[in-house]
């Protein structure tokens, strides 16, 4: 699937009537229908790739649900791309929180690790204003702008509910997340004024995932960030052709190492060619005049 976002979609369904919902469970109350989510109340489907064959399963499903009997899916097919879907809202332009429920399965492939899943809050420059990331190694993420940092020491578990919130402050220009209410992770961004989209996707590796009872409600003041914490970020992630590694420390060494542990590629550059590697998963170990991080990537 290619993952496409289209501005002029927006100022489509916003033109026909689309109403900004404060609470969206998927029931038959709010006007969804068990099946396909596109074209309903406002979601799109990603735009299929030339010469696919398969349906993507991006549904309203009665499978499992926190509030009613439905809600949002997507069904893994362990295709090794993209599949996801946008809600389009009137835009939101005050300081808000928006909370979710999420689900995410266990691998049901012979895989050793399972989906990378994001969760994208969309501005009307078609940028990730907050995004959380379940990692297909049960690592948390979060970040702005399409770069996204490791939650050190934080971990999730399949198959059980997390509610996760995203505070977003325009006065500020910083967003908060939290993990079941408590806080996990704080960044500055420097992207647009208003929310425009919803954006729930993955990298299908054979995990799929649900969510339900999506809160949105005005948000008081956040204040400033008091400290900006340093980063080490790298993008885009999964890769093609070239790995950026983006931070505000002197960059000493990479090294690239295969699930095995195996050591595949070491250089001091921040720009990392990838596209003789094989398709698949590998840890992109990062050492600074600081620190040293360990990342997770996937070469498509």
């Amino acid at each position: 699937m290619k993952k496409i976002l289209l501005f002029l979609s927006t100022a489509l369904f916003l033109s026909n009537g689309s109403q900004a919902q404060n609470s969206i469970s998927f029931e038959a109350s709010e006007g969804y229908t068990l099946g396909s989510i596109e074209n309903q109340n406002g979601w799109l489907l990603y735009d299929p790739s030339e010469g696919e064959t398969y349906t993507p399963e991006v549904i309203v499903s009665d499978q499992r649900a926190t509030h009613g009997n439905r809600s949002f899916r997507i069904t893994a097919q362990n295709i090794l791309d993209y599949v996801g879907g946008f809600y389009f809202t009137q835009p939101v332009q005050e300081n808000f929180s928006i909370s979710m429920d999420v689900y995410v399965e266990s691998t049901f492939t012979g895989l050793d690790n399972g989906s990378e899943i994001l969760l994208d809050l969309v501005d009307e420059n078609l940028v990730s204003l907050a995004q959380f990331n379940f990692g297909f190694d049960n690592t948390i993420y979060g970040g702005t702008n399409g770069w996204l940092s490791e939650i050190e020491g934080l971990t999730y578990d399949n198959d059980r509910w997390y509610t996760i919130r995203y505070d977003v402050d325009f006065d500020a220009q910083v967003f908060r997340l939290y993990l079941n209410d408590t806080f996990i992770y704080e960044e500055a961004f420097e992207t647009g004024t208003q929310l425009a989209a919803l954006d729930f996707y993955m990298f299908d590796m054979g995990t799929s995932l649900n969510v339900d009872n999506i809160q949105i409600q005005p948000l008081a003041n956040l204040g400033t960030v008091d400290t900006k914490k340093s980063m080490i970020s790298i993008y885009p992630n999964p890769v093609i052709d070239v790995i950026q590694i983006k931070t505000d420390e002197a960059l000493q060494s990479a090294e690239i190492y295969d699930l095995t542990g195996r050591l595949i590629q070491s250089t001091t550059a921040s720009s990392i060619p990838v596209q003789n590697l094989q398709s698949g998963a590998y840890v992109l170990k990062i050492k600074t005049n600081q620190s040293t991080t360990s990342k997770k990537f996937i070469k498509k």
